[in-house]
């Protein structure tokens, strides 16, 4: 069993938590770079597309109980019914990635695409753990682990990246150390406070899908719809379009996963100030945490503007030129989606879940009527709106959520 001193404090509960984020927010561009430098752009798509997957195989594997555990104040589901529902979503999670990789793509492709959204999967996995050890007020273990898991994945690619040449060897040393780390040290470290035990009731476990399934239909739709543009690509365009347009939506990718580190620690304090009745607490630290998204987004915007294709195409060694409108919708996009992400953990909060899925429903239908032709027609500058529009409509609709919500309980900010 790892030894770990029951002591902590909140400076580092932070710091590691910013650290893990940041390591996390920032893997896909290093992924992506290597990918670009070791093999070319016709890998570059591969991985993009593979990565988009990956992510929609990730709401699978996390099925939003993590989310469930942490703000469920009551603590009415114990933590082996969460344990056992997490593993058999993580089997399932990998049998959906098979099964789409197989019928879709050539041998090559397939492999790569199923390695990277196990990798994912166990990521999905860890959200558990990471719950758990939020519960404890171990937020920082969760970081630290995070932050070594993603350096050693990376590592890993890379050696044998250098050493092999072969994209898929590397893909699959890269999913057991994912694996290993996921098995043997975030459920280590969770045993240290909490019993490692199983619970497959059938009852319990199908109680705790039907009550997160709005949750994690909701997330899924979110995916999907930021990823909508990379799908539409995959099957209209070529891996170098991919590969170019991946590497311009990584602003957007770093702004949703640094703005997790910022509102993540706050969603205890959040679902404490709600269930304790401290209106006026609540809402003033949801819009703090708005206005800080926003000045995130508003830097990201002109940096973007001012060197964001210089910069990224010197990293990537792809020519980006001509791309800075793009490049400006995306960022504008990415800041609105992790607004929308911080209006629906404060839905979560609210236990709003079918409200969540029907506005999710309603942007996943109108991303399905307006990517592909924009796309088509415009390109990556068709796909890059279309990012935009969706997430602008995805926000305005769950802060309408929000507002009918507290509208009804009769809560104002004022208190």
């Amino acid at each position: 069993m790892i030894k770990i001193s029951k002591n902590t404090s909140a400076r580092k509960v932070f710091l590691w938590n910013a650290i893990g984020s940041a390591c996390n927010a920032f893997s896909t561009m290093v992924i992506l770079m290597v990918i670009n430098r070791f093999y070319g752009q016709f890998e570059g798509g591969i991985v993009t597309i593979a990565l988009a997957l990956a992510q929609q195989m990730l709401t699978i594997s996390n099925f939003e109980t993590a989310t469930f555990y942490v703000t469920d104040s009551k603590k009415e589901t114990g933590f082996s019914v969460h344990l056992s529902t997490k593993t058999i979503l993580f089997i399932v999670a990998v049998i959906v990635s098979v099964a789409i990789s197989l019928y879709k793509y050539d041998f090559y492709k397939a492999v790569i695409v199923i390695c990277f959204c196990i990798y994912k999967a166990t990521d999905g996995f860890a959200t558990l753990t990471t719950g758990a050890l939020q519960r404890e007020g171990r937020l920082d273990l969760a970081g630290i682990s995070l932050t070594f898991k993603t350096i050693t994945s990376i590592v890993a690619l890379i050696v044998v990246s250098l050493a092999t040449k072969n994209l898929m060897l590397a893909s699959i040393l890269m999913v057991v150390v994912g694996v290993f780390w996921t098995l043997f040290i975030d459920l280590g470290m969770v045993a240290c406070f909490l019993p490692i035990k199983f619970d497959f009731s059938i009852k319990k476990i199908t109680k705790l899908i039907f009550d997160c399934a709005p949750l994690f239909l909701t997330i899924f739709l979110f995916t999907y719809i930021i990823n909508q543009p990379k799908y539409v690509i995959d099957s209209f365009l070529t891996e170098e379009s991919q590969n170019a347009f991946g590497i311009i939506f990584l602003p957007s990718a770093v702004i949703t996963m640094l703005s997790l580190f910022i509102y993540r620690p706050m969603l205890t304090t959040l679902t404490n100030y709600w269930s304790q009745n401290e209106r006026k607490k609540f809402f003033g630290l949801v819009i703090k945490v708005s206005l800080i998204l926003l000045g995130l987004t508003a830097i990201c915007v002109v940096g973007g503007a001012v060197l964001g294709v210089p910069i990224l195409s010197l990293i990537f060694g792809v020519d980006l030129n001509g791309m800075e409108i793009e490049l400006g919708l995306i960022i504008i996009g990415g800041g609105l989606y992790a607004f929308s992400t911080l209006l629906y953990n404060v839905l979560a909060i609210f236990r709003k879940q079918k409200l969540m899925l029907v506005a999710c429903a309603t942007v996943y239908v109108f991303a399905i009527v307006v990517t592909k032709p924009l796309t088509v027609a415009f390109n990556l500058n068709g796909a890059s709106l279309s990012y935009a529009l969706c997430n602008l409509m995805l926000s305005v609709l769950l802060l309408v959520c929000c507002l009918v919500t507290t509208k009804k309980k009769g809560v104002c900010v004022d208190g």
